[in-house]
């Protein structure tokens, strides 16, 4: 059997709402959608439950994919996802699976095979950060607030400059630079994310996915016709079915084609594992005797200087 060669596309959702709500250009949503109202299928993945902490849920109508959009960098749980999926597979539903390239790796091992009605999305992933970081962050920094929005990539001052917004529901809340927010900080810095993903097994062009979506770096920047700060994915196609899909929902999005090694060459996580941070040893060490939430503190808490740093940008216009 002749193997499908991977195509690429660089694209945004032309719905201004869906791409808002979305860490890129919102891919995502035209191919949930167009499984739960035209396949009608269902969509596994990655949400916040009612303790903020990020698990695997089932979606079976459009209204409820907002609460699947954007980035959540801590590991989901998965909990019974998998059990759920097989049974969804075995009654004959089309079922779109969106995870990591190692929860893909995961799902079809546990099947055994690839099923017809069985869809796979994953992303370029950086790795994922440890859930108890993110439990400690939430301790300290929000004091367990009820909060009505999670953003870690909130595109209000652009793709760009964004900022990760945590809303309360009583109207106050955490906006705050990505660069100066603590659990973002640790992260990028690879000092919170698991120790596999070092290691990680799941890179290059070639996936188990039927699509995978990441950030559009690189050739994005240089386009200014798809370049308008809101937002922009790249979009690897890796099968024939995908493919199809894709011509369907075409009609929804702004896309130009491009070769899979141009597209990503500015995603560099597309093939290479990150590097742990070099604070992650002492920081790992500081959590044996103090909360995540403390390690987190005495880390990552923006000095007076970075502070300074950033409005001197934004008054110099370098910053928004």
């Amino acid at each position: 059997m002749q193997q499908y060669e991977t195509r690429a596309y660089a694209c945004y959702n032309k719905d201004a709402a869906i791409r808002f709500q979305s860490t890129s250009g919102g891919l995502f949503y035209s191919v949930a959608s167009y499984v739960i109202e035209e396949l009608h299928g269902v969509v596994f993945g990655a949400t916040f439950d009612d303790e903020y902490s990020v698990c695997h849920q089932m979606i079976v109508t459009v209204t409820e994919l907002g609460s699947l959009c954007g980035s959540k960098y801590p590991q989901s749980d998965l909990k019974n996802t998998f059990i759920e999926i097989r049974k969804k597979l075995l009654n004959g539903t089309t079922v779109l699976f969106v995870g990591t390239p190692c929860q893909i790796g995961g799902l079809l091992a546990y099947l055994g095979n690839k099923p017809d009605n069985l869809l796979c999305l994953d992303f370029v992933c950086h790795g994922v950060a440890s859930p108890s970081v993110w439990n400690g962050y939430l301790d300290l920094f929000t004091q367990r607030q009820k909060i009505n929005i999670i953003r870690f990539k909130d595109k209000s001052r652009g793709w760009k400059h964004w900022y990760t917004k945590i809303e309360y529901c009583d109207g106050g809340g955490i906006y705050q630079r990505g660069s100066l927010n603590p659990f973002m900080r640790s992260y990028l810095d690879c000092v919170n994310m698991r120790p596999s993903c070092f290691h990680c097994k799941f890179k290059g062009l070639k996936r188990s996915s039927d699509f995978t979506v990441a950030d559009c770096w690189g050739v994005g920047e240089q386009n200014k016709h798809l370049n308008d700060d809101r937002g922009l994915s790249a979009l690897l196609v890796h099968t024939e079915k995908a493919q199809e899909i894709f011509k369907i929902i075409s009609s929804q999005i702004v896309y130009e084609e491009y070769s899979p090694e141009i597209l990503m060459a500015g995603n560099m996580a597309t093939f290479i594992s990150s590097i742990p941070g070099t604070q992650r040893s002492a920081f790992y060490q500081t959590c044996q005797n103090e909360t995540h939430g403390e390690a987190l503190r005495k880390f990552y808490m923006p000095s007076l200087k970075s502070y300074i740093s950033y409005y001197i940008k934004r008054f110099l216009g370098k910053e928004k």
